[in-house]
């Protein structure tokens, strides 16, 4: 009925910290600071609740490639993995938290988890400065857990460049590149260091490179297949929250404080980027389509924004973009109101986000069905100052109603 909000989806109690679509693009894997995972259906319906973890521990979650296996990881010490089928999901491995710890404390906290390229193993990383990598099949563990020391402080962020090497981000702001042959004993080395705490990191598809951010206001691209020293992308000084590389691994994108966004073309030495601007305050989290023609980006502004690079004539091109309807709960600068995490679908056409008041979102990409949707939130057509308010053009449609 008109005043309702197709977009919204609820359950979360606390900020969704993450986002993942399974690969098929049929559901939506969010992680939150609740204690909890849970898989949405993307045509609507209940979600799934993976609840194993303490209430109120900051959960995260990632798919295995094939979406038949779901990781979670929690602040709480614990980590399960989920077959996904008919019926509820029970986890079939679990890690912790350790139970009886007389006089030494509440158990370390895993911040990270990920799944090997070929899916056999879990990494998991934890606030005690230890990588835990964790064979794991079908119906359980397949091996024993190997752990390794860092030494160097909490592990923060953990990617895997292939199924025998990771990158990892640790509490001194340090890249380590950690070698890691299945059954055989992990070794790291570093590779660089920002000048204050790591925000993100990523490798890009193919794992010929890899980028990170951080609050020292650079990202630092990463050559992992020849010698080149690490590139700094300097960004005037303002904290880095999030990057994201496109499907071929030439372009990056990064969320800055300053409320833009910048696009790097990675392959064309000396190039400028283009820089996204929009958000009120700062950008925390951004995504290219698999297509590499848009751009979502999310602010602490409560907004998200839906970026498409436009032709404009033979040899030139522009950004522009279109707010996604979002109802902020807070005043500015409240964080509860924030964007944090963004994501297109595998097939480019749809884009879910996730907020700090535990809402998810799912949109449509293309202009026509989001301005079908907004008529279908009003029951009419949009007044020329509501077009205005999310910035659609003059040349927009106009809603098709009977």
């Amino acid at each position: 009925m008109p005043g309702d909000d197709p977009a919204v989806r609820r359950g979360h109690e606390g900020l969704i910290e993450r986002l993942r679509w399974r690969g098929d693009g049929g559901a939506l894997v969010s992680a939150a600071m609740d204690g909890t995972a849970r898989v949405w259906p993307r045509e609507g319906g209940a979600p799934v609740v993976l609840r194993r973890h303490a209430e109120g521990s900051t959960v995260v979650a990632e798919l295995r490639g094939d979406g038949r296996l779901i990781a979670t990881a929690s602040t709480d010490g614990s980590a399960r993995v989920w077959r996904l089928g008919a019926g509820d999901p029970a986890p079939i491995a679990a890690l912790g938290p350790p139970s009886g710890r007389p006089g030494r404390g509440p158990p370390a906290a895993l911040v990270d988890v990920a799944w090997s390229p070929g899916g056999a193993r879990v990494a998991v990383a934890g606030e005690d400065g230890a990588l835990r990598l964790w064979p794991v099949g079908d119906e359980g563990p397949s091996g024993p857990l190997t752990s390794l020391s860092l030494g160097t402080g909490p592990i923060s962020h953990v990617r895997w460049i292939d199924d025998e090497r990771l990158l990892v981000a640790d509490g001194e702001a340090q890249l380590l590149r950690v070698e890691a042959p299945a059954g055989g004993e992990p070794v790291a080395s570093r590779l660089a260091v920002h000048g204050a705490e790591i925000r993100d990191l990523a490798v890009a598809p193919g794992g010929r490179r890899a980028a990170s951010v951080g609050v020292d206001g650079r990202a630092l691209v990463l050559d992992l297949v020849g010698e080149a020293p690490p590139r700094a992308l300097e960004h005037g000084g303002a904290t880095l929250w999030a990057l994201d590389f496109d499907a071929a691994g030439a372009r990056l994108v990064t969320a800055v404080d300053d409320g833009s966004a910048w696009i790097w073309e990675l392959d064309a030495a000396g190039s400028e980027p283009v820089v996204l601007r929009g958000h009120r305050e700062g950008v925390l989290a951004v995504d290219f389509a698999p297509s590499g023609d848009a751009v979502v980006t999310g602010g602490a502004d409560g907004e998200a924004r839906l970026w498409r690079k436009r032709q404009v004539s033979e040899d030139m091109s522009e950004w522009t973009s279109v707010r996604l309807p979002h109802a902020g709960t807070g005043w500015p600068g409240d964080r509860e109101r924030s964007v944090w995490t963004v994501a297109f679908s595998p097939d480019g056409a749809q884009v879910a986000t996730g907020a700090a008041d535990g809402a998810l979102r799912i949109f449509p990409v293309e202009a026509d069905a989001l301005i079908a949707e907004a008529c279908e939130r009003v029951g009419r057509d949009l007044r020329d100052d509501e077009r205005a308010r999310v910035e659609l053009g003059p040349t927009a449609p106009r809603c098709r109603r009977p």
